[in-house]
């Protein structure tokens, strides 16, 4: 089971970064990342930011997305409708 990661801010990682780093995020922050075409299905994001990052057509099946901010972010083509439903 991947640890929790918490309270860190990240700077255009990549995908392959963020995959090494662990699968659960919480109260991060996202800069700059280009995930074009990412496979983020099945990672947990909660209280998290997305500050300038860029990602279209990524895949986000089963991906738990709770209190999360997009702030001028491109999203072209995420089917949001596959996300985790979280209550």
């Amino acid at each position: 089971m991947d640890s929790t990661i918490s309270d860190k801010d990240f700077s255009s990682i990549t995908h392959q970064e963020l995959i090494e780093l662990g699968r659960f995020y919480e109260e991060c922050v996202f800069r700059n990342c280009i995930w074009i075409e990412t496979d983020l299905s099945s990672m947990t994001f909660i209280d998290c930011q997305f500050i300038d990052c860029d990602l279209s057509m990524s895949m986000v099946t089963n991906t738990a997305l709770q209190s999360i901010n997009f702030a001028n972010c491109k999203m072209m083509g995420v089917r949001f409708t596959l996300v985790k439903a979280s209550f």
